[in-house]
């Protein structure tokens, strides 16, 4: 999460740099530092006299561009500049749009200026005192470790310090720090997401190793659990801060009233009674609104008796695999796609801990990823040591092409075209590609393939009978490949609402999905998928959190289940939860009497949930779910 740069001559430069050479190199890596977040960026210039503090709360790409930058620059052109380092940020706690929680950070006493990448998921213990608690966790820990670190400190007391950190903290931190008083850089990780290359007496550093391969083909030095210490040039006097950033509060509408808002929600509600008379498998738990459902004689469903029994690899052939890519000298042999969720928490720890493996977790951010999912992720990275690679889309461009497709959904609602929310993730295995090859793994291992997880709804509403082969959506048959393009195709052309600034994007995701070729290792056609000890692991070995607002664990680390999973209960009387019971049900693993109970409190609307992704999309939720709940109801003959 975020991305950390910067190019710093130290006292040992045998080189003469200017503002020019600096600000060139720092561009490059700034633009290498993009796809882990564009939401706002940062720098901090020191020169012989001061450090510069600039951020900006729009696009990080304009930066560059501002009238702040262009001073900024004028300013520290008249001294020898020593040091340059940025920050590309995407938002976890606090808004970008506050640029009070944007980077660089400058603690409380003005002693470090500094930079983070990660999450700190329990930064309140590192605060103190009684002033208010800041939004941001970089904020807390600069403030934490400015109180810690003595005057004129030797390397032993930061090496200290920082170890005691390490032992405190959960979650993910990667610093780059500046001790204004000392003169001195520090850079320091807990998950190894943080790379330097020292040159003639210049330090490069940043979030991911290819970054730095413009500047030299030697492998960079990655930080993992050890502080470095670079003395800059400058040891006359201390630096004085100067804030050249615009710092204010900008309102926004949508944290306005909030309790209000959620009250609103609150008033909308499903006929649960009505639910619960609609005709079951007798076996099973589907209803009889499941697209394509029919019973025999004894209400026995369909897809029970078509059911055969789920196979697995088995844990010997996963061994063999994975024993061609592991490697014994500590570098990556792997990338796991990571979201946060209980099945790729899990997929990382197994991977890491019982097989031995160097995972790299490979993240997608498409605007949707929740704060507690960012906090999960956040816990198993920093307690595993596990390096992370995210890519992060356009946010803001994400979140504006999910608003029109649901405000055109609204005009004309359709339950084959809700996946549509969700198209702006598809991307993912495009990208996973991407980083396999940039940093040269050739193992992708996706945990996901669990065939309980089948949702034949979501395709039977577009006329398909068939579902996720293999629990694997790209292996969808080539017909029913065109059948779902064809039945987009008329809806576009019923709806032409949807006809707007999505449209490339939902295309790129088709063929993301459907097209693209990808060669991944799927962890649950290996293993069995057990509930109970994924949970058990997860919430006591890494502090995993639930949601307060569901008792499923299932995606809890996702804004947009909420949101369909109202939809399809409001409309056809079950959600997804119902399918992963129904199959479990088959397979033996829950009784009928045990799934009806589940998903009759699974099922439940998430207020909280739908109130953040309605916020986060800047929707009035309370309109929209009005017209939800206005949609013709499929069980009202049942």
């Amino acid at each position: 999460m975020c991305g950390i740069y910067g190019i710093v001559p130290t006292k040992k430069s045998t080189d003469s740099y200017n503002l020019n050479n600096l600000e060139s190199t720092c561009i490059k890596l700034f633009q290498n530092s993009l796809s882990r977040g564009s939401e706002a960026s940062g720098l901090a210039a020191v020169n012989e006299q001061k450090i510069h503090v600039l951020k900006i709360e729009t696009d990080a790409k304009k930066l560059w561009s501002t009238n702040q930058y262009k001073t900024l620059k004028d300013s520290i052109a008249k001294h020898n500049l020593q040091a340059l380092i940025g920050h590309t940020r995407m938002s976890t706690h606090g808004r970008a749009n506050d640029n009070k929680n944007n980077q660089p950070v400058i603690s409380k006493n003005r002693k470090i200026v500094g930079m983070h990448n990660g999450l700190v998921a329990n930064y309140q213990a590192f605060h103190s005192g009684s002033s208010p608690l800041p939004s941001l966790d970089t904020q807390v820990l600069l403030n934490y470790l400015e109180k810690k670190i003595p005057k004129n400190p030797k390397a032993a007391d930061l090496e200290k310090i920082f170890d005691q950190l390490e032992q405190k903290i959960e979650g993910v931190a990667n610093l780059a720090l500046i001790l204004t008083d000392t003169n001195q850089l520090l850079l320091y990780s807990n998950n190894g997401s943080l790379y330097f290359l020292q040159k003639r007496g210049l330090i490069y550093f940043t979030s991911e190793a290819p970054s730095l391969k413009f500047i030299s083909n030697e492998i960079p030095q990655q930080v993992k659990n050890k502080l470095f210490i670079f003395d800059l040039k400058n040891k006359r006097k201390p630096l004085m801060v100067q804030d050249w950033s615009n710092i204010k509060k900008i309102a926004v509408a949508h944290q306005i009233q909030s309790e209000n808002k959620l009250s609103k929600l609150q008033q909308h509600t499903i006929d649960e009674e009505k639910i619960d008379q609609i005709k079951r498998c007798s076996k099973c738990i589907l209803p009889a609104t499941t697209p394509f459902i029919t019973f025999d004689q004894d209400g026995v469903c369909n897809y029970c008796l078509e059911h055969q029994k789920i196979t697995f690899f088995g844990k010997k052939k996963l061994e063999n695999v994975l024993a061609k890519h592991r490697r014994r000298d500590g570098q990556a042999d792997c990338l796991v796609a990571f979201s946060g969720g209980r099945d790729s928490s899990y997929g990382l720890h197994l991977l890491k801990k019982e097989l031995g493996m160097n995972p790299i977790a490979f993240t997608y951010d498409w605007g949707m990823i929740s704060d507690l999912g960012r906090r999960n992720q956040a816990r198993l990275l920093g307690k595993l040591g596990v390096e992370q690679i995210l890519v992060s889309a356009d946010i803001d461009k994400k979140r504006k092409h999910i608003r029109e497709n649901i405000l055109a959904w609204l005009k004309k609602p359709d339950l084959g075209m809700v996946p549509l929310f969700m198209q702006g993730d598809k991307q993912c295995e495009y990208y996973a590609d991407q980083v396999m090859r940039k940093h040269r793994i050739p193992l992708m291992i996706y945990c996901r393939g669990n065939e309980l997880e089948k949702e034949e709804f979501k395709a039977g509403h577009c006329g398909i009978r068939e579902a996720d082969p293999g629990g694997v959506i790209h292996n969808l048959a080539a017909k029913n490949k065109l059948k779902l393009l064809g039945y987009y195709g008329k809806q576009y052309l019923l709806n032409p609402s949807y006809i707007n600034s999505s449209v490339f994007d939902t295309a790129f995701g088709y063929f993301s999905t459907y097209l693209a070729k990808h060669n991944y290792l799927y962890l649950w056609h290996y293993l069995p998928w057990e509930e109970k000890k994924i949970l058990q692991t997860l919430t006591r070995e890494y502090g995993w959190e639930l949601s307060p607002d569901t008792p499923t664990s299932w995606r809890i680390g996702d804004g947009t289940p909420a949101f369909y999973n109202y939809i399809y209960y409001q409309v056809q009387g079950f959600t997804e939860n119902d399918s992963l019971r129904a199959r479990q049900v088959r397979e033996g693993i829950l009784s009928r009497q045990k799934a009806l109970e589940l998903v009759r409190q699974e099922n439940k609307p998430q207020y909280n949930n739908l109130k953040w992704y309605f916020d986060t999309l800047n929707l009035d939720g309370d309109g929209v779910l009005k017209k939800v709940d206005q949609m013709k109801k499929m069980y009202a003959n049942h």
